[in-house]
């Protein structure tokens, strides 16, 4: 059986808190383990008329590039999953409220990012976007939902969250 035995470190800010604990294993070796503490995210995958919305690639100041990325951001559970999903497609893709038709859950339950390190869950979505003028649209991406194009996706696609919550939707929609 593992047993904690003290905190020996505790950093924090506003966005993260990195912990170092030291536990016993089941041989009674003692063992510093170091793991994060932060909001939860969700990530969205936007679709309209058949096809999926993607973002223009951002930067990602942890690996040091620009990324292609689905929509996404922390979730603090202070306002509903909703609240949290239209805003960050407004923000990312300057999508309104009342152009999203319909917002559905990829999986059941939320996945753990790194269980090992870190408490933070993903929550992956897709919306459906209502047809309309794109004249507020932010710029984007727009691949369909046909396999060459969906390959294409996936091979520009650095992040393995965003990968899996399209290998997911595609599971699931087949």
């Amino acid at each position: 059986m593992w047993t904690y035995i003290a905190k020996i470190a505790s950093f924090s800010s506003p966005w993260i808190e990195l912990i170092g604990e030291r536990w016993q294993d089941p041989n009674n070796r003692l063992i510093d383990y170091w793991r994060t503490v932060s909001a939860d995210s969700v990530i969205i995958i936007p679709i309209q008329n058949k096809q999926i919305l993607v973002p223009d690639k951002t930067f990602r100041p942890g690996i040091g590039i620009e990324t292609l990325d689905f929509p996404g951001g922390r979730f603090s559970h202070v306002d509903t999953i909703e609240t949290s999903i239209e805003e960050i497609l407004n923000r990312e893709l300057g999508i309104s409220i009342n152009q999203i038709e319909s917002i559905s859950s990829i999986y059941s339950n939320p996945k753990y990012i790194n269980s090992s390190t870190s408490n933070q869950k993903l929550f992956g979505y897709y919306a459906n976007i209502r047809s309309c003028e794109e004249n507020n649209f932010l710029p984007h991406f727009r691949f369909n939902l046909n396999q060459h194009d969906l390959n294409d996706l996936l091979s520009q696609l650095d992040c393995l969250q965003c990968r899996a919550l399209l290998l997911e939707y595609l599971k699931s929609n087949n």
